[in-house]
């Protein structure tokens, strides 16, 4: 129904239709016209499930480190904004700056994506009404939100199966400290994939840890010769290794091209000369269209139960 239907059906003015629509607070409308007003215009989705009047607009929020052109970003948007469409949804891109967010300025938007774990931080100090999120590859700890991440447990155990059917049996895992990224858990769940493949295989498990916070420097490549002369030096050396992340593979290939090396994922590091042998890759333009169904569900209702989605990720040779 248009508006004018609406007022028809409901034996009211346009005018009373129309005021209630561009503030449904509005006290110039009686309160049990108003009621029945909200209550169809939520119906015919005039206004969202919360009663507040919809921008037709959705928030795709990361920060300066995942700008637009990064592939990851740019293939999520792209996921995002053809899945909205099907709701007659637009999508606003923006980065976040530590300041407010000019989404949220005159409420433009009806809810939110979040590929920041800086710009959540500042969303859960906000003290307002909080907008429908969905967590895009972004996740804090004790945070209840519904969740798109992709499937880093079994794209672990792909990969460490991979390596095993090709006759290495000695294969250990390079891992990154917690700091390194805050604001995932990307990296543990990598971590726990490899480890259960170790005793679902019978393997011993070998795994250590680079302790940086920072990435692509020259203190990733000394830190990373340091584990593996070490684990030379042992007496059953692993014969492969698989990584966190693309850029520890490609540091490990760089310094031991004849060693096979699985990277945990496909974000492709410039600068570094390794190619790994395997590596997973992320469907990031499904990750962004389950994330933009998310956010089009908890804003139809915002009470239900949250829920983690889990993406397949595939094994690519180099």
């Amino acid at each position: 129904m248009n508006q004018r239907e609406i007022a028809k059906n409901l034996g009211v003015s346009q005018v009373a239709v129309s005021l209630v629509l561009r503030n449904p607070q509005t006290t110039r409308v009686s309160a049990e016209k108003k009621s029945r007003i909200i209550a169809s215009l939520r119906e015919n989705g005039f206004l969202n499930s919360a009663g507040m009047k919809r921008s037709w607009a959705a928030g795709f929020i990361t920060d300066a480190l995942q700008s637009r052109n990064d592939a990851f970003i740019h293939e999520a948007v792209c996921g995002a904004e053809e899945e909205l469409c099907h709701s007659y949804y637009n999508v606003i891109f923006e980065v976040f700056r530590n300041r407010e967010l000019n989404v949220f300025k005159n409420r433009q938007v009806d809810g939110v994506i979040v590929r920041s774990g800086k710009a959540l931080e500042y969303l859960l100090q906000k003290d307002e009404q909080p907008l429908p999120m969905v967590l895009l590859n972004c996740a804090l700890p004790g945070v209840v939100s519904d969740t798109v991440m992709p499937d880093n447990r079994g794209g672990m155990l792909k990969m460490c199966q991979k390596l095993l059917d090709c006759g290495f049996k000695r294969i250990a895992f390079l891992g990154a400290a917690p700091q390194y990224s805050p604001y995932s858990c990307n990296y543990s769940e990598r971590l726990s994939g490899y480890l259960e493949f170790c005793v679902n295989s019978g393997i011993s498990p070998l795994w250590e840890n680079i302790q940086l916070p920072v990435k692509n420097a020259p203190e990733n490549f000394r830190a990373a010769e340091e584990i593996i002369s070490a684990w030379e030096k042992l007496s059953a050396p692993p014969d492969a290794v698989v990584t966190v992340n693309y850029l520890y593979g490609a540091v490990l290939s760089s310094l031991r091209p004849a060693l096979a090396v699985g990277a945990g994922d496909n974000k492709i590091v410039a600068g570094v000369r390794g190619t790994p042998r395997f590596m997973l890759v992320q469907d990031s333009r499904a990750m962004g269209a389950f994330a933009a169904e998310l956010l089009m569900r908890r804003i139809a209702d915002p009470q239900r139960k949250h829920v983690r989605l889990n993406c397949e990720v595939a094994l690519q040779s180099l």
